[in-house]
């Protein structure tokens, strides 16, 4: 029963709802309840209420009447929620007890950290969860230091005081910068005796070391005392070093200009007191500059600065002796509403949620419409708002201050207007004033500062934003495919016409070379040993796998060799492809939502060594064939987990993989008497579900997968039933098969045609054969396949196992060699894109290329490889040392040393099988200059502009005679078309800089049969695809117009985060706004 006189009530003895910006103030309220509770504890918090545009905070239902499964409120702590319900089931399924529930506030705090807050416990908890953070990165940065042990290099580890690793630290060798340390604070560098090495990083004194020998070094360096407690700007007036105290630094604008941040003062963050920033070199632009002075009484104007979207967070107030909370602060420089919310509670958890509502505004102010960045050689418009809330006309003039924010110096950037500008404005009225800028090329960041002025009255704001370089680093590739013994010639066109670009200058040409893919297949095997589930499926794909990969060892010296090298290899051999070519991507994988899945894959890549060890494979298989015994049912059936009911189809999964290793003598009997029992019993128990099927004179209704998966299965046993009930089942089935395989899928028709053809019916299995080439595709780079071969949610809907399946049917049925390798291509090239993702798939796949068609195993010739006719060693390239295997290789080639002869690559496959690779072209070229290129995948970029009609939306492409205007609505589309099945797929969108993201907020979406993660930054708009099947598709999404001017709108790039080689982007193109 609710009691009212426990219930709280808020009172605010002071309050002002309107205030200066930047004012200081001071709010007094009482919560108490009519019982007299004073014993009260209150979080408050004080925020710009326009964030709620993004995200509404709901103040939650106090009480919920419904049905619950005898629930109990529980609380807890994950940063974003508080309470939820955790539910105890009753053992009886169908209970229901009704009672009334109690739901508890939920606050959200936005991902807010608590820092600086008086909750020593939650600090003490924060500082000792950084300590074992710092730590574990310790302790991998002293692996990699042991795995270095090079006495020929310097190497070590940079300190801070406390003895954890500095990462980024910036190496210079003989005042030239190197490299920096990397994420754990290791650095290795070629340096002899003499050099000499300077380390340098914000926070920490400049350290300096002569060599005198090589090997281990470790840097112990100092923090920097100094701080910076309060910068004061004063207009206008010249200040020297001789006439500066305190402690100066000098930051050369050089080291600076190349930062990737998007605010200078970041940059400048936790540096020394008293900067005195010194430029490296000037622009055009700033040597046209105004003199000290000349705005006159507009200099002297002290502008806001303090934009800050949150005045307060007190998460733990106390009241006074008096039961009164006393919350003072002082208000940021924005002019704009706030919103106050309170949450006061006791300690019997009696609950009160409350808001309130604040202006700061002025009589007489003006705001810039600034957009988040500039790009160079934009022509922008840049707007201010005045406002006058007097009595009175107001005129007066208005000034815009633009500065290097690097350097200091102010910038001329004005293009058909002046910095001083009049105005007039009536009585509570507004008006906007505007310059036009030219943004030049060489500026990092623009400080900004518009002031304005009327008499008594002045208003001034200051901001930094962010310039962007119209040079984007673009790459291109192509994709690098060569049928076994044979030579094919490449060529780039975009490189071989390099020199026509005069504003073009290279980075990189960089190919890479896979000369056996084949062992891309065993590299999917660790999968299969380490799926985590105990689960009588996989429990025979671990048997599976070590069966394998002990026939695959067994089979060959040169294959065994192989894997010896890989148990001696360093830990980047084993980089996945999410990992490897870091540097091709056109984003770090660790800006992606596909950092775990990385991590995973190479820790699989590492164990493979340790996977193809025999006397560890021994113990595998006993102990996992004993597991498989113990889940094996009296009646011979298995079940999917241990105690659920028989599984017809995981029995049958297990039949066939232990009946394809016997057929392949990959199990010693001898070692394991009882396989053959086990085999028997699953055998036996199919046996009976097949005579169930067909126990009546109807045939097979519409069920043809099942059977037909047994049927397959079956026909790799020897094992004989001569029940005339089976046989009278048998013929039932094959009868049905062969009027109805017509009518069955792809995947289907392949079990049937082995079906057949194993039960002596081969012409209708010849005919299905003839029936699968005829709708065959086949292509130079992709083999041959089934543009339906396409996944769904059934056991028989996997496109790798279907084409695993073909395999076997065009090897055992048509007695067809090539088409067998054809359709081994296509599996290949599904794993360069692709993870293999059940263990199912991965079985097939296994079996279809390593025991199917030529052992391509041994083959291990070397490529012979010429770019622009000329082979790497005539080149005078370092030629690295190939991957054991796979043969991978890759050869860098410098900014100086590419040519555009180089567009031309013939390689010649000296190996029966499929070969591939990629090559990389690097350069950097301004935006709008760059050209469309595709390989694998393309794109195409369109901008529209949407307007209401009385028949709804209409798009108008751009063009000439369709100028946007500020306020428009744009849609931008993306059509991808792509020729394969792809996974982890990012998309890149650039913006202009007078464009706003109408969606602001990251979140997952699903649109037109297709998931993605779009995530908005201040310049681009990101989709991250996990899964892109071969089509055509459509991309839009809304902006706004929000300047006037002349921008670049960049290019839209996407790329296989696996497959780099498969890349492309769009046009760049200008827009204008009115």
């Amino acid at each position: 029963i609710k009691d009212v006189s426990k219930e709280l009530k808020v009172k605010f003895l002071s309050f002002r709802d309107h205030l200066q910006p930047g004012e200081k103030d001071k709010w007094k309220l009482r919560i108490d309840s009519e019982a007299g509770e004073h014993d009260v504890e209150l979080l408050a918090t004080l925020f710009d209420a326009s964030l709620e545009a993004i995200k509404p905070i709901d103040s939650y239902p106090w009480y919920y009447k419904g049905t619950s499964r005898m629930s109990f409120p529980s609380w807890q702590n994950d940063f974003s929620r508080y309470g939820r319900e955790n539910t105890v089931y009753s053992l009886n399924r169908y209970f229901r007890d009704q009672v009334v529930l109690r739901n508890y506030e939920k606050l959200n705090d936005y991902s807010y950290t608590f820092y600086g807050s008086p909750n020593s416990n939650f600090n003490n908890f924060l500082k000792n969860t950084d300590e074992e953070y710092l730590k574990r990165r310790l302790l991998k940065a002293n692996a990699i230091l042991k795995e270095i042990g090079n006495p020929m290099k310097l190497y070590g580890l940079l300190k801070d005081p406390y003895g954890y690793g500095i990462p980024n630290v910036s190496i210079m060798l003989n005042y030239t910068k190197v490299k920096s340390s990397d994420a754990y604070g290791v650095y290795v560098i070629d340096a002899k005796v003499g050099d000499r090495i300077t380390f340098t990083s914000a926070d920490f004194i400049t350290s300096a070391i002569t060599v005198n020998s090589l090997g281990r070094y470790d840097v112990n360096m100092k923090e920097t005392r100094t701080t910076l407690n309060e910068v004061a700007i004063r207009g206008y007036i010249k200040r020297t070093r001789e006439t500066t105290t305190g402690a100066s630094f000098v930051v050369m604008g050089k080291e600076v200009m190349d930062v990737p941040v998007g605010n200078v003062e970041q940059l400048l963050q936790g540096k020394v007191a008293g900067l005195n920033l010194q430029s490296y070199a000037r622009t055009n632009a700033e040597f046209n500059v105004f003199e000290p002075g000349s705005p006159g009484a507009l200099g002297r104007i002290i502008p806001r600065t303090n934009f800050s979207e949150t005045a307060f967070f007190y998460p733990h107030l106390r009241p006074n002796s008096k039961g009164e909370f006393d919350i003072e602060f002082t208000i940021p420089q924005s002019l704009t509403r706030y919103k106050m919310l309170g949450f006061a509670h006791t300690k019997a958890f009696e609950t009160l949620f409350f808001s309130k509502e604040l202006v700061t505004q002025k009589q007489f102010a003006i705001s810039a419409n600034a957009p988040r960045f500039l790009r160079e050689l934009d022509t922008i418009v840049l707007s201010a708002n005045l406002n006058n809330l007097t009595d009175k006309l107001l005129k007066g003039n208005a000034f815009l201050e633009l500065r290097n924010a690097v350097t200091g110096n102010v910038l001329n950037i004005f293009s058909k207007s002046t910095a001083v500008q009049a105005f007039e404005i009536d009585k509570n009225g507004s008006s906007v004033i505007s310059w036009q800028l030219v943004i030049p090329i060489g500026i990092v960041a623009v400080t900004y500062k518009v002031v304005a002025e009327s008499g008594k009255y002045s208003d001034g704001e200051e901001n930094t934003l962010p310039v962007l370089s119209n040079s984007i680093l673009v790459t291109e590739a192509i994709s690098l495919n060569v049928r076994g013994n044979t030579t094919k010639t490449f060529k780039m066109d975009k490189l071989l016409a390099s020199g026509k670009s005069s504003t073009m200058r290279n980075q990189s040409l960089t190919l890479e070379f896979t000369s056996n893919p084949i062992w891309n297949a065993i590299q999917a095997l660790p999968y299969l040993m380490e799926y985590p589930y105990e689960c009588a499926e996989q429990t025979m794909s671990r048997f599976y796998a070590n069966s394998f990969a002990t026939g695959i060892l067994n089979s060959s010296p040169k294959i065994k060799q192989v894997f010896e090298e890989w148990q001696k290899s360093p830990e980047d051999s084993f980089a996945s492809s999410l990992n490897r070519n870091a540097s091709l991507k056109t984003l770090l994988l660790e800006e992606t939502p596909w950092v775990r899945n990385a991590d995973t894959e190479q820790s699989k890549m590492k164990r493979l060594a340790i996977l193809f060890d025999l006397n560890r494979m021994s113990g595998e298989l006993k102990a996992n064939f004993d597991k498989l015994v113990n889940l094996q049912n009296s009646d011979g059936s298995f079940s999917w987990f241990k105690g659920m009911s028989q599984d017809r189809y995981i029995t049958q999964h297990i039949v066939l993989v232990m009946s394809q290793l016997q057929y392949l003598k990959l199990v010693e009997e001898k070692a394991f008497p009882t396989f053959s029992t086990v085999l028997n019993k699953a055998i036996i128990y199919l046996d009976a579900q097949l005579i169930a099927d067909f126990s009546n004179t109807q045939k097979l209704n519409a069920i043809y997968s099942t059977p037909l998966h047994y049927l397959y299965a079956r026909s790799y046993s020897k094992q004989t039933n001569e029940q005339k009930a089976f046989s009278s089942a048998l013929t039932k089935a094959l009868e049905t098969i062969n009027l109805d395989w017509q009518k069955m899928t792809t995947y289907e028709q392949g079990l049937a045609a082995l079906v057949m053809y194993r039960n002596g019916r081969k012409e209708t299995a010849i005919t299905i054969v003839n029936s699968l080439r005829e709708r065959a595709q086949q292509s130079d780079e992709m083999g041959m396949y089934w543009p339906d071969n396409q996944g769904g949610w059934w056991w028989y809907q996997s496109p790798v196992e279907t084409q695993a399946l073909m395999v076997e049917v065009f090897e055992e049925v048509a007695k067809d060699a090539i088409a067998v390798e054809e359709l081994k291509i296509w599996l290949l090239k599904n794993k360069q894109t692709n993870e293999w993702r059940t263990t199912k798939a991965t079985t097939a796949a296994c079996y279809a290329l390593l025991m199917r068609g030529y052992n391509l195993l041994d083959e291990s010739a070397e490529p012979e490889i010429t770019l622009g006719g000329k082979t790497p060693v005539q080149l005078g390239l370092p030629i690295p040392t190939k991957e054991a295997g796979t043969g991978y290789r890759k050869i860098q080639i410098g900014a100086a040393s590419v040519k555009a002869d180089m567009g031309t690559v013939m390689i010649k496959n000296n190996n029966k099988g499929v070969a591939w690779g990629g090559l990389y072209w690097q350069y950097f070229e301004q935006a709008d200059k760059v050209t469309s290129a595709a390989s694998g995948i393309k794109i195409k970029k369109e901008l529209f502009r949407q307007s209401s009609t009385v028949n709804g939306p209409l798009l108008s492409r751009l063009s000439p005679t369709n100028v946007l205007k500020k306020g428009d609505l744009i849609k931008v589309r993306m059509e991808i078309r792509c020729d394969r099945d792809m996974e982890y797929i990012h998309l890149k969108d650039m913006r202009a800089a007078g464009f706003e993201p109408v969606n602001v907020v990251s979140r997952y979406k699903y649109q037109d049969g297709l998931g993605y993660y779009e995530s908005t930054k201040d310049a681009s708009t990101n989709f991250f695809i996990n899964y892109l099947r071969k089509g055509v598709y459509v991309f839009e999404y809304p902006l706004r117009v929000t300047h006037s001017g002349n921008f670049s709108n960049g290019i839209t790039t996407l790329q296989s985060m696996y497959a780099p080689e498969f890349t492309t982007h769009s046009e760049g193109i200008r827009v204008n706004v009115k």
